[in-house]
């Protein structure tokens, strides 16, 4: 089946990860540096024992998001507006096969399924056209070297499907950073806003 084609334009600061279960030598570096660069370092290409670990997690993170289909996936970490801490964003897309006729019975099949999850939904019109926008939070328990730990990951979630082609486009943003969650919801919708359907 031909497969539909899209762009979104991300804010400065991310940086893609690969999506690969065992990413090269060479690509872990390049992860390194392109992070250490977004990050400010004065020296990207000095490897630092932080950036390293952060790096690694990244690319777990990636190679996780390759496996359940993404076709791309990319971070990025903010300071807060509102205290000094920071702020980690993720940033997934997926091309799924809807075999909808119209783009309304596409969004209606979303609005059903995720109402039936009891997630939060809201139909939008984006510049792009219609869609769905879901907002969803989980939980998950951790054992830290502190004690038992709550991480709770909060996502915000466009579903656009295509005019031309059975097939919906996805695009999920997600923070643990709950404190900052309005900010991270804000950024959502302007990364939403950008999205545009490429003619073949």
């Amino acid at each position: 089946m031909k497969s539909a084609a899209y762009s979104v334009t991300l804010p400065e600061g991310f940086v893609e990860l690969p999506r690969e279960r065992e990413p090269s030598t060479d690509r872990l570096l390049q992860l390194v540096q392109d992070w250490q660069a977004k990050l400010g370092a004065e020296r990207p290409t000095q490897l630092r024992e932080g950036s390293v670990e952060t790096a690694a997690m990244l690319a777990a993170t990636g190679a996780a998001a390759g496996v359940v289909g993404s076709s791309h996936t990319s971070a990025a970490i903010y300071r807060s507006p509102e205290a000094p801490r920071p702020v980690m964003i993720l940033v997934n897309m997926y091309l799924e096969r809807t075999d909808h006729s119209t783009p309304i019975e596409a969004l209606e099949s979303v609005e059903k399924l995720s109402g039936l999850k009891k997630f939060k939904v809201e139909l939008v019109s984006l510049p792009a056209g219609p869609a769905v926008l879901t907002e969803t939070s989980r939980s998950a328990h951790h054992d830290a070297p502190f004690g038992p730990t709550t991480v709770t990951t909060r996502s915000s979630t466009a579903w656009i499907p295509s005019p031309d082609m059975p097939q919906t486009a996805i695009i999920e943003v997600s923070s643990n950073n709950v404190e900052d969650w309005p900010h991270v919801s804000g950024l959502a919708r302007r990364i939403f806003d950008t999205f545009t359907w490429e003619e073949e």
